[in-house]
């Protein structure tokens, strides 16, 4: 194998064998639950570490993003073609001011994803995440926070999730 120093430094087109060992390849049996709890994230996480990851619920507790304090996590803008990570449902508790992004939420990593469940205050969404994010659909948010996000962050990001849905109220066929 061969020892991966940076993200930089993955190509899964390469010939070469890595021995990748990850806390997210650890195969479970039944609902893979994965917890993180109080986690720091110091810097950008490379999407590899999710290779070959097979996770039913993946449920983050504790991120931050305020003046005085910022803890986040956050992926590097790389994309990974043959990823093979498999998250289906991700959840948030306990966050505050979370942007959901591409960085954040990144589409080689939850490619599969099928749903995300928001108990907590998301500040921001990216109208260009949902088109990358082809099996997600359903999103829920606390009714509480919900109606700050709308007039914080307008209803782009709506638009995208029902891009390429067109019909006619006038006609009660559609």
């Amino acid at each position: 194998g061969k020892t991966v120093k940076t993200c930089g430094d993955i190509s899964l087109s390469r010939k070469e064998t890595f021995n990748i060992h990850s806390l997210f390849q650890i195969p479970l049996v039944y609902n893979q639950i994965i917890l993180l709890f109080g986690c720091r994230f110091p810097q950008t996480l490379c999407p590899f570490i999710f290779y070959r990851s097979n996770i039913n619920s993946f449920r983050i507790f504790d991120l931050v993003d305020t003046f005085y304090k910022k803890n986040l996590m956050k992926f590097s803008n790389e994309t990974f073609v043959d990823l093979n990570s498999t998250i289906i449902f991700l959840t948030f508790y306990n966050c505050e001011n979370l942007a959901l992004d591409t960085m954040f939420v990144n589409p080689s990593v939850f490619i599969k994803l099928r749903s995300i469940y928001a108990y907590c205050f998301v500040s921001s969404i990216s109208a260009n995440l949902f088109p990358e994010l082809k099996n997600l659909y359903k999103i829920q948010f606390e009714t509480i926070h919900f109606r700050k996000l709308i007039h914080r962050n307008g209803i782009e990001w709506i638009k995208t999730i029902n891009r390429g849905l067109h019909f006619n109220l006038s006609n009660i066929n559609d």
